[in-house]
């Protein structure tokens, strides 16, 4: 909703108001005798509606205090309106999505299923295994994911990264997958050898150095990276910036139409004319 119910409800409260303030003014105006309009409810409920929606009316008040009131009915629609016309534009450029899901707390909250591959079910807790749903088809069960959006799944993040600038992107770039910045499940990898290995020491120090200074992220970004733009390299899809000459069509539509609109102003003001010199 662009309101909240407790202003929609102000909003009618104020409706009604404003209209039996008027009629009511109206009707105890005994030196100038109002129009009709304005002495009957429902007559007077109609105007305040249709200057509500910004359609004109065809009588004004006569007395000078009933014109006041009338006018900052007027003002208070314009307010209103505008405030409605731009929230309704604001929510139809940028919707206003539900907050997503961030921490694995809140994705078991939300009772989704959680898939799982080979393997991990033992690491997760008892109250946990009624939502597993088993995945013998990792690809398959992102794929799932991603256009059915009622299910969540446990999968490595660097491979999901991987993928999804291959697969998993909507016509605008935007990912069909969302990644929690909270880590699930951690596990190590090793690299076995005989004991006593020359090259157990030397291998240590290289992985903890490359672990430490960050190169394993940096080596994935960049594998991610070079993978999209070489996507993009040889994708046949073209794009080109709007320039002016983009613009022409439109541009020549406006002329027109502010011509045609033009020309109908002053037939109207010499039609307008001719009726009062006859």
């Amino acid at each position: 909703m662009i309101f909240k119910p407790a202003t929609w409800a102000l909003l009618v409260v104020l409706y009604l108001v404003g209209s039996v303030l008027l009629c009511k003014v109206a009707k105890l105006t005994s030196n100038i005798r109002e129009y009709p309009s304005f002495r009957n409810l429902a007559k007077c409920m109609t105007l305040t509606w249709a200057s509500v929606l910004e359609i004109p009316i065809n009588k004004m008040p006569k007395t000078q205090i009933l014109r006041i009131i009338f006018f900052f009915w007027i003002a208070y629609c314009l307010v209103i309106s505008s405030i409605y016309k731009s929230s309704l534009i604001s929510f139809m450029t940028e919707p206003r999505l539900e907050a997503s899901i961030e921490t694995f707390h809140q994705l078991l909250e939300s009772r989704l299923p959680l898939g799982y591959t080979v393997g991990l079910a033992e690491y997760f807790e008892s109250r946990i295994q009624s939502s597993l749903v088993y995945c013998s088809d990792i690809n398959w069960c992102l794929t799932y994911v991603a256009h059915h959006n009622n299910m969540s799944l446990v999968s490595d993040e660097w491979y999901v990264k991987y993928l999804i600038p291959i697969h998993f992107l909507d016509g605008n770039g935007i990912s069909l997958l969302e990644i929690l910045d909270e880590y699930v499940i951690s596990y190590h990898v090793v690299m076995i050898l005989s004991k006593g290995h020359v090259l157990l020491d030397r291998f240590n120090i290289i992985i903890s150095r490359i672990t430490e200074g960050g190169l394993l992220v940096k080596w994935m970004r960049d594998i991610n990276m070079n993978r999209t733009l070489g996507d993009a390299a040889y994708s046949n899809d073209e794009w080109r910036r709007l320039t002016l000459i983009h613009l022409q069509g439109p541009l020549f539509l406006l002329l027109f139409g502010l011509g045609v609109s033009f020309v109908t102003l002053l037939l109207e003001v010499v039609c307008k004319k001719r009726l009062f010199c006859v």
